[in-house]
């Protein structure tokens, strides 16, 4: 199981990939280009950077809130694994 941490970064990782891809600013673009221009000859505007950086930092702050219950709970993963690892005790009827 992931820890809070580690799913923290590899999913800011994997967000921070998909949001900046050059695809996702031309998408971008073509979107918003008539209200301000996102994308120049050099690469993004300060204004593409702002934009892509709110969004970053909304999913990133729902991924936190929202996130897998599982990954976020270090003291309930121990305690699953171990009654997991418990055999059952039954009783015998005498």
């Amino acid at each position: 199981m992931l820890h809070g941490e580690l799913f923290a970064s590899l999913s800011s990782a994997l967000l921070y990939f998909i949001i900046s891809h050059p695809l996702v600013y031309d998408m971008t673009q073509k979107i918003f280009g008539k209200i301000f221009k996102v994308v120049g000859q050099s690469g993004p505007t300060t204004l593409g950077l702002v934009l892509h950086s709110i969004v970053f930092s909304s999913i990133a702050f729902i991924l936190m809130i929202v996130g897998p219950k599982e990954f976020l709970d270090k003291k309930e993963d121990s305690d699953m694994i171990e009654k997991m690892d418990e055999p059952e005790k039954h009783e015998k009827d005498e």
